[in-house]
């Protein structure tokens, strides 16, 4: 929530944990159609962004080393 706020959070979760697709939140939010859904796509890919951008996770922590072997450490 302190980087895409509760709207955010809760958006979100309809998406992922609640199982809607952008064409079943958009005609409930935004009144469907296809712009609608393209709103919604948007506004998904954006906020999933910014919480990925916020806990590192598309690029991994900094100075953080990945090993490349098979072998145990």
């Amino acid at each position: 929530a302190g980087v895409v706020g509760w709207f955010g959070v809760r958006f979100l979760k309809a998406i992922l944990v609640e199982g809607h697709t952008f064409k079943s939140y958009a005609g409930c939010t935004v009144g469907g159609g296809d712009r609608g859904v393209g709103r919604i796509g948007d506004r998904f890919r954006w906020l999933l962004g910014a919480v990925a951008d916020a806990l590192h996770t598309a690029t991994g922590s900094e100075g953080q080393l990945i090993r490349a072997t098979r072998d145990p450490a």
